[in-house]
């Protein structure tokens, strides 16, 4: 009988005293062995212990993104026998200690290949960030900023930004002089949505200056017991830094007037970012502005005006950021000054003003007026805003669906502005957005009688052209405030009107700014304006033809009164005429 070792009943026999036993036989490997030298120099060193990557793959798994980050840092030996944490792409292959002890190399392929997915992983991970940056989410996007209180699951990363602002933009000039405010009584005046926004009279009809100003409340505005409360605060002038006024619920837009001595002023302020934030900010500027500007040094001295608007902006920046957080919230401002002999227009943001003159040519006289902007837009479309933001190394970024380009910290989600200045806005100011106003001036004695000056929020002229605003208001109204109601209440209903095409991607209820401030300038020559102030009608008849020159026919004899009629009778005719030629 054959014998076969270890297999019973053969024959053969094992001694009890063997240490040997039967082994497998090696099944081959399917890997390819790579040396050293063929591998890429990120995966030579794996992390010590061991990390299981199986999760990484999705963006939502239950460890996230985590385990791929930390694969960047690994645990190493240090001549000492202890560790430390070291970057992967500080040690080289050929990297030793002092000891002449080489760095821990992969001892097996498995280890090199979770190297490697890891580090694809996070590569993946770094695009999937870098292609959601240029998503729009309608959850926290407005037509002008963000707000970062609905920034889910970024709220640390935005935190951490608030180390760049190093208050290198509180620039508080100290060239104040009350003796303009002491010698003559300041007179203030501010109103929001929601307020009887009738201007008193003695801020303009004794100086030569007819006004009127309109905040339309929104149909789909939320009414709450803090809404309620923030009313009563706006009338009865509560600091917009109490705690009564941080608690309650106030407009993010609001216009204001002052008059002091010979000067007027006029101004509205719209707010962007948090809502809460919003109302203090437009609160506090409107309380603050006008006994700012009136106290200027070179406003008072009569030195230098644009000077002091330019202070005046700054200090008031100053103010609102001791007083509130303004890290992610700011606003646009618009001023007007005038002092019987000259105007002052100065802004920052996108706050309007446009000046209506009279059309001179042929029968347009009278009928039809020309719009003249005295302020451009802070927006990235304008080269020079747009250069200085590049300079100051700010992120510009189309988002998809928006209509406008947005400015970013560099691969940061915040702020998402599309103004280039504006007061607050803290950590833009880190990225080239500035508080100070640009400023055009005029000379009454240039302006024609009849001429205006219009001041519109940026929701007026989202659904407005500058020349259909300013031929809303020329003549159809009898005084300035029934003009500038008419126009935003036009401006808040094209707004809200379904499917409206401004809005693009924005939520449907999303909310903006429609308030508007009218000033029409008229002479102190008798006959100028009605008694009571409206304004005065001309009287003239429309006639066909150049003026001057009689017309060859009547009105009557040009269009009959009857004319539907008459068609419908000539095409019967003809009608008839056919039928009979066919039966002949």
């Amino acid at each position: 009988m054959l014998s076969l070792p270890g297999v019973p009943g053969s024959g053969h026999t094992t001694p009890a005293n063997s240490d040997r036993s039967p082994s497998p036989k090696p099944k081959p490997s399917l890997r390819k062995t790579l040396t050293p030298t063929q591998l890429p120099g990120s995966i030579l060193n794996p992390p010590s212990p061991k990390v299981n990557t199986s999760h990484i793959a999705r963006p939502d798994g239950p460890k996230g993104w985590g385990s791929a980050r930390t694969l960047t840092k690994t645990l190493t030996r240090d001549s000492n026998g202890l560790t430390r944490e070291g970057s992967l792409d500080d040690r080289s292959p050929a990297s030793k200690d002092p000891t002449g002890m080489s760095w821990h190399m992969p001892s097996t392929v498995a280890e090199k290949e979770d190297h490697l997915e890891a580090i694809m992983a996070a590569d993946s991970h770094a695009s999937y960030e870098s292609l959601g940056r240029l998503q729009m989410n309608p959850g926290y996007i407005t037509k002008s900023a963000l707000n970062p209180s609905n920034l889910k699951g970024k709220l640390v990363e935005v935190s951490k930004l608030t180390s760049l602002i190093d208050g290198s933009d509180l620039d508080d000039p100290d060239d104040s002089d009350d003796e303009l405010i002491e010698s003559q009584e300041l007179k203030q005046w501010h109103s929001q949505p929601g307020d009887m926004s009738i201007m008193p009279s003695e801020m303009g009809d004794e100086v030569g200056y007819r006004m009127g100003a309109a905040l339309p409340l929104s149909k789909n505005a939320k009414v709450s017991m803090t809404a309620v409360l923030g009313r009563l605060a706006s009338k009865s002038n509560v600091k917009a830094s109490s705690a009564f006024a941080k608690g309650v619920d106030l407009s993010s837009e609001r216009a204001f007037a002052a008059s002091c001595g010979k000067y007027r002023l006029l101004g509205m302020v719209n707010s962007h970012g948090q809502p809460k934030i919003a109302g203090n900010l437009t609160l506090l500027v409107a309380q603050e502005m006008p006994s700012v500007v009136f106290r200027r040094g070179p406003l008072v001295r009569g030195e230098d005006v644009v000077k002091g608007l330019n202070d005046a902006f700054s200090k008031v920046h100053a103010v609102a950021c001791s007083r509130l957080d303004l890290r992610h919230t700011g606003a646009s401002c618009t001023l007007v000054l005038m002092d019987g002999v000259q105007i002052w227009v100065a802004h920052v943001g996108d706050c309007r003003a446009v000046m209506g003159v009279q059309d001179s040519i042929g029968m347009a006289r009278d009928f039809h007026f020309t719009s003249v902007p005295l302020t451009e837009d802070h927006k990235l479309c304008v080269k020079k805003e747009f250069d200085r933001i590049r300079a100051a190394g700010g992120e510009m970024r189309k988002l998809m669906h928006d209509n406008i380009c947005r400015l970013f910290v560099q691969d940061a989600p915040v702020p998402g502005l599309a103004l280039t200045r504006g007061i607050g806005f803290r950590l833009a100011h880190t990225v080239g957005v500035i508080h100070k106003p640009s400023v055009c001036v005029m000379r009454r004695s240039d302006m024609a009688d009849g001429t205006f000056i219009l001041l519109g929020s940026s929701g007026v002229w989202t659904n407005l052209a500058e020349k259909t605003a300013v031929n809303w208001v020329c003549r159809s109204f009898a005084d300035c405030q029934a003009a500038a109601m008419s126009l935003s209440t036009e401006a808040l209903n094209r707004w809200e009107a379904p499917n409206c095409q401004a809005k693009g991607r924005l939520r449907e209820d999303s909310m903006d700014c429609f308030s508007s401030m009218l000033i029409e300038f008229h002479s102190d020559e008798p006959g100028s304006c009605e008694p009571d102030g409206s304004r005065q009608q001309p009287q003239r008849n429309f006639v066909i033809g150049t003026p001057g020159v009689t017309p060859r026919r009547n009105w009557d004899e040009v269009k009959s009164a009857n004319r539907t009629l008459e068609l419908r009778r000539m095409a019967d005719t003809r009608l008839g005429i056919g039928l009979l030629g066919l039966k002949s």
